[in-house]
């Protein structure tokens, strides 16, 4: 009988030991978690401060491309005036030259 007890006890001893063993390893496992979870909520943050920027850029960048539209559009009417000008002082040279 004592065989058998100490058998039991021997098992009984085996089973605490591997229960300490996966209780370890589940308490790693959950550290890990929460090291991954505050990685996550930072990288949110980050995420969340860069979608923020991002528009602002796109933005700023929309409003500059406007203007620059603009400017192009105002810089073409002015080369055309400047043209007509030209024409205009050439035509009055050539009326000039002639009389």
């Amino acid at each position: 009988m004592d065989g058998d007890i100490n058998t039991i006890k021997n098992k009984i001893r085996k089973q605490e030991h591997y229960l300490d063993m996966m209780n370890s390893s589940i308490n790693g496992c959950i550290a890990t978690n929460k090291i991954v979870i505050k990685e996550i909520d930072q990288l949110r943050k980050e995420r969340s401060l860069f979608d923020v920027i991002y528009k602002q850029l796109e933005t700023e960048i929309c409003q500059k491309n406007k203007e620059l539209l603009r400017l192009i559009i105002l810089t073409d009417r002015t080369k055309n005036e400047k043209e007509r000008e030209h024409q205009s002082l050439e035509e009055l040279k050539k009326t000039a030259a002639d009389d």
